[in-house]
This record gives structure tokens, sequence and C-alpha cells, in this order.
């Protein structure tokens, strides 16, 4: 298996490109991540997850108050090009153990997988235009009397019961709300006389009344309120691990895996190049082979940096 996330052209000149290594072991899956892909116009460009963000279209949906298009605050691009990497890995190992098929060359991109990952805005794009159709009234974000609340009430049991909630019953029977294509057409008018109703109570009174209610409806967390949340405790969601350089810091469960428990290898984050010996111990290399690939940059050995770093430190005192 190998892995590598340069530009084209680049592994070649090192002897390390898929039609090298393939020479030598024709089973090889080999994975290349760039920013564009391996040939095209764009292929030598340079690439970061904001900037995919903008090519991609994803800022087009993410637009502030007055318009201007706006990137999602983390690097979305970047690891949902990671999960379609270890899709497509775990596929061509699945076909080369079980059923036999030869080594695989995987071209992944962060732009390929950006379109992925949008692939059904990108078609309703194409039927409806850059203005996408309203898909049910009321839904949207809420400003409470605190905060923000976010509802989903768009369902005739669901409005009717909102009605109640903020003391406006006859808002339901109004012709201009009283269907669901009614409330679509005439969604402005709706939402300028349940905002300031909302505004009334607080975040945590709305998400009980809309709960006992039975509608859809949460709070708008930050991450702070998120660690808190009752259900993310119950479910063990975040786990909190002692980082030798950084303190505390909140570790997040991976969907679908087991959590490691506290205090095992697997639930730490080493340092970098702490088991590089231990590795390549473990495919035949000495000692004396892993200090010289140290010595000449060739791996990252995190022990030898400590007993540098020790050194440096007892010639200082």
């Amino acid at each position: 298996m190998v892995l590598e996330a340069f530009r084209p052209g680049v592994t070649a000149r090192f002897g390390l490109d898929y039609e090298s290594v393939r020479a030598v072991n024709p089973d090889v899956i080999y994975l290349s991540v760039t920013g564009y892909g391996q040939t095209g116009p764009w292929s030598n460009r340079p690439l970061t997850d904001s900037i995919a963000q903008a090519v991609t279209g994803m800022m087009s949906m993410n637009r502030d108050k007055d318009g201007l298009p706006q990137r999602v605050g983390m690097i979305a691009i970047d690891v949902m090009t990671g999960l379609y990497a270890f899709q497509a890995v775990s596929a061509a190992l699945y076909a080369r153990t079980v059923r036999g098929a030869p080594g695989r060359y995987i071209d992944m991109s962060l732009q390929q997988s950006a379109g992925a990952f949008m692939a059904a805005k990108m078609i309703e794009y194409h039927l409806e235009g850059p203005v996408p159709q309203v898909v049910g009234v009321p839904v949207g974000t809420f400003e409470s009397a605190d905060g923000f609340v976010n509802i989903n009430a768009r369902r005739e049991k669901h409005f009717e019961a909102l009605c109640g909630l903020v003391d406006r019953p006859e808002l339901a029977a109004d012709l201009r709300f009283a269907s669901y294509e009614a409330r679509i057409e005439n969604e402005a008018a709706l939402m300028a006389q349940l905002r300031p109703l909302v505004r009334e109570r607080s975040t945590a009174e709305w998400v009980r009344l809309l709960g006992e209610a039975d509608i859809i409806a949460g709070p708008v967390n930050d991450f702070g309120d998120y660690f808190q949340e009752p259900q993310v405790l119950h479910n063990s969601s975040v786990a909190w691990q002692e980082h030798d350089a950084v303190g505390r810091v909140p570790m997040h469960a991976v969907p679908g895996i087991e959590t490691a428990p506290e205090g095992s290898f697997l639930a730490t984050a080493p340092d970098l190049g702490a088991d590089s010996r231990a590795v390549l111990r473990e495919y035949g290399y000495s000692d004396r082979d892993i200090d010289g690939m140290a010595a000449s940059g060739a791996v990252i050995d995190g022990a030898r940096m400590d007993r540098n770093d020790a050194g440096a430190q007892a010639a200082e005192d």
C-alpha cells in the first residue's frame, strides 16, 4: 500500500510513481491525492480547502445576509476527500484479498471529492436554477431571547402545534398559511409574524416546548454547548484526553468504531516519529540502519529526537 499527496510528477522524479512501484510489486494499491487530478489544465495548480470550496460551488450555497459567499468554517473538503479515499482503498483491499483482484491505482482529488459530496445540490441547481425552491415553511433558524433555535414545522400537525405554542392559533386557519403550498408561496409574510414571537422565550424553553409537541427542533449550539448536551454525555461521544504538549483535549468518537479504552495506545496521540523505530524494527531494520535513516532525514525518529533534546538540555544546565 502506497499513499502520496504530491503534485503530479513529483513521485516520478524519485522513481516512486505507480508504474515504477508496480514493476516491483504488481499487487500494490497506490493512492494519489491531489487538488485537481493527475492531468488537465489545472492539474499543477496548488489547492487548499478554502479555494476548493470556492471553485466547486460550495461557497455559493453559504452566503451571508449581504449575499457574500462564505467558506464553511472547517476543512470540510479535506475531510471528505480522506473519507472517499478510505472508501476507495477499502474496496481495493477487499477486491485484492477476497476476490484475487490485481493491485490498483486510485486517483483521488479534492475537486472531485467536493463534487461527489454535493452531487444532489448540483442536480437541484440544474433543475431549479441558482436559487433553490423552498422545501417547506416554517423551516429555519430563529432568534430566541438568549440565542438561536432551529425549527422544522412544515408538516400540517407541526405547524398547527407551533401556532398554539406562540399563542396564535388563528395563523393555522389563515388562507395564506392553511396548506403546505400556501405557506411556501407566502413564506415571507408567515416568517415575519413568527420571528418576533419566537424571540419572546429562551432557547432552552423552546427546545422543551417544541420537544413536548413532537416538533422537529434543536438548539443552535457552539462546541462548548455540544460537549454538555445530555445525549452527547450519555453516548460518551466526546472523550477527554491528556496530551503532553497541549493538555486536556476533546476527542470525538468515530461513528461505527468502538472507542478505545482510556489509557490504551489507541487512545493517545503519539508525538511525531514516536513509533518510527518500533515499526522499522518490525520490518527487520537494525538500530544502525534506523540511525542512518534518521540522520539522513529519511525518517523521523521521535526517540532519537528526545535523546538529542535531553542532551541539549543537559548541556544548557
